[in-house]
């Protein structure tokens, strides 16, 4: 007997939709997204974005076969797929959606969290039309497997990717980048937060995770985002210097953040 894979994929995700529906929230602003998160336990939450990347096209409707370049995806209409998929792990409770990119979802527990985050990358089975970029004679009725990145909430450290789609949805004036973060050592975050707080609100530290060429050996890292209250108290903080003295004897180096200078041509990681 033959199986047709759309057909058992379509079915396998009815299955999962067993799970009560989770109630959607939409939002275009990160400050405003943690507001609504105040009063969730950080240990149920998961931060879902999606990267640009190169998929296996086959159309059932033209017998075309080849490479198809994804470059965005329209997350409220995804929310859905990602939820049947989430299902097989637990339920979720709420969604909280940031603009077109990336999803917060709140799960029933944090059991659910521990093991979805035993892997990073989630291969998902999503629509074609859900996805911008796609080549042209893309069977609109097709199924495609594309990869989700997913984070704890609470880490410090996201992935790259994450971090910048986050930030999207922030005024680049309320973001500073801060650079030799790793002289702070691992606990650089929470050095940061307590001194910059004397500035204004702190709203959240993202750190650029390191890794070691050598394995099971992880590094400090070098480079953060800190988002505060207001632009003000950006202001504030620039005002005062380049160079902040976190720690006794310990200093990092503060700048302006800009959208622009973290998206040009090269490597990103070349300018950090």
């Amino acid at each position: 007997m033959q199986v047709n894979y759309r057909e058992l994929v379509e079915a396998l995700l009815r299955e999962t939709r067993s799970a009560p529906q989770a109630k959607i929230h939409r939002t275009v602003d990160y400050i405003q997204l943690v507001k609504l998160l105040n009063s969730v336990p950080e240990s149920q939450l998961l931060v879902v974005t999606f990267d640009s990347q190169e998929v296996s096209v086959e159309s059932s409707t033209d017998n075309y076969r080849g490479v198809a370049r994804l470059d965005s995806v329209d997350m409220p209409l995804v929310v859905p797929y990602l939820e049947s998929y989430f299902s097989w792990f637990g339920n979720a409770c709420s969604v909280y959606v940031l603009g077109d990119s990336v999803a917060v979802f709140h799960m029933n527990d944090s059991f659910s969290v521990t093991h979805i985050l035993r892997t990073t990358l989630h291969d998902i089975s999503i629509p074609a039309r859900f996805f911008a970029g796609a080549v042209s004679r893309l069977d609109p009725q097709g199924m495609l497997r594309a990869m989700f990145t997913v984070n704890a909430y609470a880490s410090d450290c996201l992935s790259l990717n994450a971090v910048l789609a986050i930030l999207k949805h922030v005024d680049p004036a309320s973001v500073l980048m801060i650079r030799r973060v790793n002289r702070l050592g691992f606990d650089g975050a929470k050095s940061m937060n307590c001194y910059f707080s004397k500035y204004g609100r702190v709203i959240r530290i993202f750190m650029l995770p390191l890794k070691s060429r050598k394995k099971n050996i992880s590094l400090p890292p070098k480079t953060g985002f800190l988002v505060m209250g207001s632009p003000c108290e950006c202001a504030r903080i620039l005002a005062y210097g380049e160079e902040h003295l976190v720690l006794p004897g310990v200093s990092v180096s503060v700048g302006t953040f800009t959208h622009r200078g973290l998206l040009g041509e090269g490597n990103i990681y070349d300018t950090l």
